[in-house]
């Protein structure tokens, strides 16, 4: 994760939009380099799947949601959905 921009999940906090989170990954094919995705949680923004190698690679979920005293970096897990188109 390598920016988490999401509006915080509270009462005490309102946000304009719903904010976007980064998640950035190291895809290895064989014989190849290997080679960085980026996979946004904001649909509108950028992308929430791409191709790497011969899969395809989606971001599900980042949790924990995003609160105004963190999470901590630690604590982050990305659920991802990878198939073969």
């Amino acid at each position: 994760m390598t920016q988490d921009g999401r509006c915080p999940a509270s009462e005490r906090v309102q946000c304009v939009w719903a904010g976007d989170a980064v998640v950035a990954l190291s895809a290895t094919v064989p014989g190849q380099a290997a080679t960085t995705i980026e996979l946004h949680t904001h649909p509108s923004l950028a992308s929430t799947a791409t191709v790497a190698g011969c899969c395809e690679v989606s971001l599900v979920r980042l949790g924990p949601d995003k609160t105004a005293e963190g999470p901590d970096p630690g604590d982050y897990r990305a659920s991802l959905r990878v198939r073969r188109p």
